[in-house]
């Protein structure tokens, strides 16, 4: 199946793939700069806070990323031209559902808001899960084994790397400030070097708050619930705000919305001193321009196709410019073809069918080339 009949037969599942990495991105990036404010995993209340703001506006940003995916493909592949409602208007309109589903999943579904921040290596880090009481003294070999199992299982506790043969005891509180209740936590090496120089003064200011390991972006709860709420999303979209149904040509031609399209375009075009009708007119013989040129140049394709039979080598860049040439114009007419949507008297339909009709035959007549090429 060609990509191009995948995407325009799915669109909810290919928006959903293109908009998924977003929320992991989007938390990886936002750990640098809560680095900087020294903010991190440790503090309940501003952690949380902050933790709780990179939820909202990661979610704010896969649901309007997996809008405009959606809104893109089917104004490219749908069975008309775009919408004449404001595109903006469509995409927050579905942007703002599907961010309410993405904030519900991430809420039931997702990890604590603070485990978002950065560690800091005075405190238990934003993956300590489990833990073993300590004293003054290392580790013992049974303490040994059982850190190691609960690394394995929950990762470092200040980045949460798996990926270490043997992990560290830590004691939280650190030793060198000579506080009670201390506990043995699971530390990869790397973190534990960089604790080191606690004692010496060496680690200070931003070098305190240790980033996530990289692995963690892949974790069920950075990018199940947005999985989970974006293959959901269809389910709970409202049909007159859903692009799909704005971008279709039954739509369109349905006689109450056409009314309320032509009502607004004719009143937004004297808005702007333009006369409805002459504009019509200009727009009409320029889409009769492309729909000649359009027409042309399939007609020469496939002459060179019966004369040729196959295209030969030395004419492969001149193909590939051809196409492309032709797949430009039909993304001019498709630009063509909306704005005369938005000017015509309510009453004058015939025109504007008989240009659909051409254009949708010139579009399969290039797509049968296109298989035969």
């Amino acid at each position: 199946m060609p990509w191009t009949a995948v995407l325009q037969n799915y669109p909810d599942a290919a928006s959903a793939v293109v908009a998924l990495p977003t929320y992991p991105l989007f938390c990886a990036a936002m750990r640098l700069p809560l680095r900087l404010l020294h903010i991190g995993a440790h503090q309940k209340m501003l952690g949380t806070l902050a933790g709780a703001s990179v939820v909202v506006v990661g979610t704010g940003l896969t649901a309007l990323t997996a809008c405009l995916t959606k809104y893109s493909l089917l104004a490219a592949l749908g069975d008309g031209p775009p919408s004449m409602r404001p595109a903006a208007d469509v995409i927050l309109e579905d942007a703002q559902g599907l961010a309410k589903i993405l904030l519900i999943a991430q809420v039931f579904l997702g990890t604590h808001p603070r485990r978002l921040c950065p560690s800091h290596l005075h405190h238990p880090g934003a993956f300590a899960q489990g833990s073993l009481p300590a004293g003054i003294r290392y580790k013992t070999a049974s303490e040994a084994r059982l850190l190691d199992r609960l690394g394995h299982r929950h990762g470092c506790h200040t980045c949460g790397t798996r990926f270490q043969k043997s992990f560290v005891g830590d004691h939280q509180p650190p030793r060198s400030f000579n506080l009670p209740d201390m506990r043995f936590f699971p530390q990869c090496r790397p973190c534990s070097n960089s604790q080191g120089g606690l004692t010496s003064g060496k680690v200070i200011g931003v070098r305190l708050m240790r980033s996530h390991h990289w692995s963690r972006g892949f974790d069920w709860h950075y990018w199940g619930p947005s999985a989970i709420g974006l293959l959901a999303a269809p389910l709970f979209y409202n049909s007159d705000a859903v692009a799909p149904t704005a971008t279709t040509v039954p739509y369109l031609l349905d006689p109450e919305h056409y009314a309320k399209l032509t009502a607004l375009g004719t009143e937004t075009a004297r808005s702007f001193g333009i006369d409805p009708l002459e504009a019509k007119e200009r727009v009409q013989d320029r889409a009769a321009e492309q729909l000649s040129e359009l027409e042309e140049q399939a007609r020469a394709w496939r002459d060179q196709l019966i004369d040729k039979g196959r295209w030969p080598a030395k004419t492969t860049g001149q193909t590939l410019r051809a196409l492309l040439k032709c797949y430009l114009q039909k993304v001019t007419l498709f630009a063509i073809m909306t704005f005369y949507r938005f000017l015509p008297e309510a009453g004058d339909r015939s025109a504007l069918d008989n240009l659909e009709l051409e254009f949708k035959a010139k579009s399969l007549e290039i797509a049968a080339l296109w298989k035969e090429l």
